[in-house]
């Protein structure tokens, strides 16, 4: 079976269940329902998350059922082990799939993504991150951090265009305001 899980009980999920969450792993898998309350809690639940300092966020994307009940309850144990390990991506996957829907890299995706990390400068999110991207998407890593870099340098919290708060923006397009 399935070890080590926890249900949020509703779309709501607290700061208290992220602090007893991170005492305990710093990887977490979170399988919300596929509707829209769904996918707006896995969004708002990992903002939660990465608040808190848990970075390593992976999502059971499923569209085939309306949540891990359903799945579980209409197959057998090893046939839903096996949906599950085909259906987990990395939480920018998820976003980025849920804003665009294209699995193909979205560098515009991925620079917000960077300036957000840039502005939390986090070395081992960074390294870990970049790393995701690049075995993803067949990115150069080099140039990734080059990326990232350039933001960190230049000490981007404003959108040099725009003029905009990056953090805040990122917040906004996730509906995390």
């Amino acid at each position: 079976g399935i070890e080590n899980v926890v249900a949020s009980m509703g779309t709501a999920f607290t700061k208290l269940q992220t602090e007893v969450i991170k005492r305990s792993t710093q990887k977490v898998l979170l399988a919300m329902d596929a509707d829209v309350a769904g996918i707006n809690a896995t969004i708002s639940t990992a903002k939660s998350l990465y608040e808190e300092g848990l970075y390593d966020i992976e999502v059971l994307k499923h569209d085939r059922f309306k949540d891990v009940d359903e799945l579980i309850s209409n197959t057998d144990e090893t046939k839903v082990m096996e949906a599950l390990e085909k259906s987990v991506v990395t939480f920018e996957e998820y976003y980025r799939t849920m804003v665009t829907g294209s699995s193909k890299p979205n560098f515009e995706a991925i620079r917000k993504f960077l300036k957000l990390l840039a502005v939390k400068n986090n070395p081992m999110e960074v390294s870990m991150h970049i790393n995701k991207i690049s075995d993803k998407y067949g990115i150069n890593s080099i140039d990734i951090r080059n990326e990232y870099d350039s933001f960190v340098k230049t000490n981007v919290v404003t959108d040099r265009k725009t003029g905009n708060d990056i953090e805040q923006q990122i917040r906004q397009d996730l509906n995390m305001s």
